[in-house]
């Protein structure tokens, strides 16, 4: 891929995290490279190092001019040795050049391994100055620790300098929407310290200054030849110089949190017994989004897909659908977040990434798709038309309709300058051609035509059929129906998942469920969730009681579960005039008469520590239990007032509740 953002990081490096116990908690996972094969590198070093004997060459020249031309006073020298200098100019140019077309495409790679071989060059240098006096060499080492600690701990400050200053006059013109560059700079964060550059030069310099004046004194004492002071000097110079700048470019890659999650941790497997092959389809455990301000934005979010399955991601606006889908294929594009979890597709780990490993596992296509600077045949094919392009025009041609309509998308000379229904079709198109085995697609219907969403109905169809897997977050009717299942999500935590008919049939009687663990772990998230459907001024005596309702059935059924194999439990709510429904589903046997008797008798004492069981008993009107398909369901009456009505009417309604 031919553009600026196709360079190596190092390969992807995995810290072990422990906890005070000594054990394994997860592996801090870094990002992997993104797509820099390794012969590239030796290619790189060897015009690196070509280009810096080049630029070594000129200290080593002014050993001439003040032996030759300033010594002897041989003026017939200097304009020969003028022109010999300008060879090793020449030449860097050369190797550069050469460097720049042999690795096209790869420039960010290449700017960073030139200050490698540089950085190498310049210790050589060093080594080499240290063997003709140790003296001579000292200040390399001196100043380039200095800088280096420098750059380290100045690194260490959060904040950065902002790229733009805001005043009164910019911001009118900026929010007022008649100034996009500004917008840009506005929004862009500085990736790099404003001292970063001239730490290094001040360095520089300063090893000028240091090998100069002990150079000078050694020539002093007939240790050194005076002619070769200046030229001592330079080389220190151009080595400290080569090596501070990849220090510095090193530590900026390192810590660099404006481009990356802050944290990407990979939780061990809740089952490593498992053999990950009889994993199957998408795998999601305890996925977890935490902010810089510790506001967590998805809560242990944990669910599998089946192969050939179609999920449908549904929830309020800021449930976080959209952060599910990024965090599941790319936690690294989450900037400045702290991700947690642990995600595979048929045992694939999908958060580890080479360039190896060719055949994509996952596609995200964004509501606004992306595009790069480039045709749209190559946004298409993704820069390899001569092996795909047959097929993916065919794929565009299903989706538009019209030859005529492929040929211009495809002959678009800058994809990003399509028009919306044509850019989604060419992203979804995309998808289609990469043939993927997971497909992550957000809100498809944004920006596309009746016809393009009914071609993109027809082709889930096929796609599923054929055991791809789609985890979509939508509004469209068409598209929900195709879903065999439904995740709901509510403040980045999972209230529900099962069939699709199932939910849509409780949600349209008013009915609201909230899946778990069978663990007390669970209680923050169904307090939360409770909470929710209280959303009236004065409604808080209401939550309160429906809370304590909620919190003490989840103790009563966690008195019977196993810690470390535990089932599930869901709780259905629905509210009605003067009280409210409450039902809890488990698989444990019915309470027996004895035991709700007793809770009872326990309920109406005055001692202060009562069983989960009674606390119920004390709060709700009505009672019962049944079995219903192999599970236990609790069904709770909890009588409620209305804010918005007087005392005295919410008395009689509650009357007429309990009749």
């Amino acid at each position: 891929m031919s553009n600026e953002d196709s360079f190596s990081d190092e390969n992807a490096t995995q810290t072990s995290v422990t906890s005070q116990t000594g054990h394994a908690t997860g592996e801090i996972l870094k990002m992997m490279d993104r797509g820099m094969p390794d012969w590239t590198r030796f290619v790189s070093y060897f015009f690196a190092v070509g280009a810096a004997l080049c630029v070594l060459s000129i200290p080593v020249l002014t050993i001439y001019f003040q032996t030759l031309v300033i010594e002897e006073r041989n003026t017939a020298y200097s304009p020969a040795l003028t022109l010999i200098g300008c060879v090793p100019i020449i030449g860097y140019f050369v190797f550069e050049y050469a460097h720049a077309k042999s690795l096209a495409g790869f420039r960010k790679a290449r700017e960073i391994n030139v200050k490698l071989a540089f950085a190498g060059v310049g210790s050589v240098i060093f080594i080499l100055l240290s063997y003709v006096h140790l003296a001579i060499g000292l200040a390399i080492p001196l100043t380039c620790v200095a800088g280096a600690s420098f750059l380290y701990w100045y690194e260490r400050f959060p904040k950065r300098e902002p790229l733009w200053d805001f005043n009164k006059g910019e911001a009118i013109s900026i929010l007022s929407g008649r100034d996009s560059v500004g917008l840009s700079f506005a929004n862009e964060t500085a990736t790099s310290n404003a001292l970063n550059q001239v730490v290094v030069i001040s360095g520089a310099i300063l090893c000028f200054v240091l090998t100069l004046g002990i150079s000078s004194w050694l020539t002093s004492f007939d240790i050194l030849n005076q002619n070769a002071v200046v030229a001592v000097a330079i080389s220190a110079l151009i080595s400290s110089f080569w090596i501070l700048n990849f220090a510095s470019d090193f530590l900026q890659r390192r810590e660099n949190p404006s481009l990356e999650a802050r944290q990407v941790l990979q939780d061990p497997a809740t089952h490593p017994q498992t053999d990950p092959l009889e994993l199957q389809g998408l795998c999601v455990d305890g996925l977890t989004v935490k902010s810089n301000d510790g506001r967590t934005l998805l809560s242990d979010v944990s669910f599998t897909i089946a192969p050939g399955s179609i999920v449908g991601v549904i929830g309020d606006s800021n449930s976080g659908k959209t952060l599910l889908q990024k965090a599941i294929v790319d936690p690294f594009g989450l900037t400045g977040l702290t991700v947690s979890g642990r995600v595979s597709y048929n045992g694939l780990n999908l958060w580890q990434r080479s360039l190896k490993q060719q055949n994509i596992p996952a596609v995200f296509v964004e509501a606004n798709p992306k595009m790069l600077a480039s045709s749209g045949l190559n946004n298409l094919t993704c820069f390899d038309p001569g092996n795909l392009e047959t097929r993916g025009k065919r794929i565009l041609e299903q989706l538009v309709f019209s030859a005529d309509a492929v040929a211009e998308i495809c002959e678009t000379k800058d994809a990003s300058f399509l028009p919306t229904s044509a850019s989604k079709a060419l992203s979804l198109a995309r998808a289609f051609l990469l043939s993927p085995a997971l497909y992550l697609i957000d809100r498809p219907e944004d920006g596309a035509s009746e016809k393009l969403l009914g071609a993109v109905v027809s082709r889930l169809q096929n796609e599923s059929s054929a055991g791809r897997s789609f985890v979509i977050v939508s509004e469209s009717r068409s598209i929900l129906e195709l879903c065999n299942n439904f995740l709901v999500l509510q403040q980045g935590r999972i209230v529900d998942y099962g069939p699709a008919d199932e939910i849509r049939r409780r949600m349209s009687s008013g009915w609201a469920r909230f899946v778990s663990v069978r663990q007390l772990d669970a209680e923050e998230n169904l307090e939360s969730w409770v909470r929710s459907h209280f959303k009236r001024d004065g409604d808080e005596a209401n939550r309160r009681k429906v809370c304590s309702i909620f919190a003490e059935l989840l103790a009563f059924t966690c008195q019977t579960t196993d810690a470390v194999q535990a089932d599930t439990v869901s709780f259905e709510f629905k509210h009605f005039e003067g009280y409210c429904l409450v039902k809890m589903r488990d698989r444990e046997t019915m309470v027996s008469s004895g035991i709700l008797e007793r809770a009872r008798q326990e309920a109406t004492n005055n001692s202060r520590r009562k069983s989960p069981l009674a606390k119920v008993f004390m709060d709700c009107s009505e009672f019962d239990q049944t079995i219903e398909h192999d599970q236990r369901v609790i069904s709770v009456k909890i009588e409620t007032y209305d804010p918005r009505k007087p005392k005295d009417a919410n008395k009689r309604t509650n009357a007429i509740a309990r009749v």
